[in-house]
């Protein structure tokens, strides 16, 4: 077996599973069925990709390199990233990310308790 490879008895998404790498040729099939023509992005030292809520991406690392990524959820896509944890939650129990790795819930909650507490001047106000 492979130890590179996840445990094929956990893999069920296409997306999730993240084992797809489109290459040059996967890329010009895509453009030609569905018209998707991919932005490209060198990022160099010091700069900051910023990747939209719904968007599909992919990363090819050149070099050696350190990722720092922060999630962050809008109201305007709330209802999405609820949705997203309920997908995460559907893997197959011992999937890599089967985690709410985005904690919707909880950070809706946090921001409902935070606007009440501003909305009435209550405790937590600034």
């Amino acid at each position: 077996t492979d130890a590179a490879m996840p445990d094929e008895s956990v893999l069920d998404h296409p997306i999730h599973d993240q084992l797809v790498y489109l290459r040059k040729d996967d890329l010009a099939l895509l453009k030609q069925e569905t018209g998707i023509v991919p932005w490209r992005i060198y990022q160099r030292e010091g700069d900051a990709v910023f990747v939209p809520s719904r968007c599909p991406h992919q990363v090819r690392n050149l070099r050696p390199c350190v990722k720092i990524a922060v999630d962050f959820v809008s109201v305007e896509n709330a209802q999405f990233a609820v949705d997203l944890a309920d997908d995460y939650r559907g893997l197959k129990q011992g999937h890599t990310h089967k985690e709410d790795v985005l904690q919707a819930r909880a950070v809706a909650m946090h921001a409902w308790a935070a606007a009440e507490a501003l909305a009435t001047g209550g405790a937590g106000a600034r």
